[in-house]
């Protein structure tokens, strides 16, 4: 449906229309295989399709495109140490969202714009909530995909977050502790809440019918 919209679109464009498909599609039960990181298969899509993409777009070779997926692989699976599996953030988004940084090493930056990438895609993105939804998930997953681009495209011109912004650290280790305490201490009765809100919205259309 965004395809119709947008047209001949951006890079940016074009990577929020098939990640968002990819997911729709995942959620939907569709019958295709499915790319995973951390474990997750919207992970996947958010980890996997924007370097994909990228590097199709830059012509870069199976070498280049490898070691990108691999660095993006990696800073999802970082993320993912500090804030643990399953969390009431969405983890699409600044876990594999952060995985710009692979983007980064497509275009030939540096290890630093590597790690602010992913810095401004948490600091963009933090606060999302995962409340385990379907449809809403893939438009999640569009807006991270996009957002990992935008960032790694600051990030290459030395900018972003670049220092200390709110709670947002310009180093990724500080960053990590932040998402740890995040999500078990500020958003720690974020799963009891919105089970409660499930249930109550059940019974409301349950009384509807």
């Amino acid at each position: 449906a965004l395809a119709k919209h947008n047209g001949h679109g951006s890079l940016s464009d074009k990577i929020k229309e098939v990640a968002g498909a990819a997911s729709d599609l995942r959620m939907s039960g569709g019958d295709v295989a499915v790319m995973s990181s951390a474990g997750s298969g919207n992970h996947g899509i958010v980890a996997v399709i924007p370097v994909a993409m990228t590097a199709r777009e830059l012509g870069a070779d199976d070498r280049k495109l490898a070691e990108a997926l691999a660095l993006s692989h990696l800073v999802c699976g970082y993320i993912k140490a500090y804030t643990g599996r399953l969390t009431p953030t969405c983890g699409c988004a600044v876990a594999a969202g952060a995985g710009a940084a692979g983007i980064v090493r497509l275009h030939g930056g540096t290890p630093r714009q590597a790690e602010l990438a992913a810095i401004t895609l948490v600091g963009t993105l933090l606060g999302m909530i995962c409340d385990g939804a379907k449809e809403s998930c893939g438009l999640k997953v569009s807006n991270a995909a996009s957002e990992a681009w935008s960032a790694a495209m600051l990030a290459l011109e030395n900018r972003g977050i670049r220092n200390t912004q709110g709670i947002i650290s310009p180093d990724i280790h500080e960053l990590g502790i932040t998402l740890r305490a995040f999500n078990e201490k500020i958003f720690s009765a974020a799963d009891s809440v919105m089970i409660g809100l499930m249930t109550r919205q059940n019974r409301s259309a349950e009384s509807r019918a």
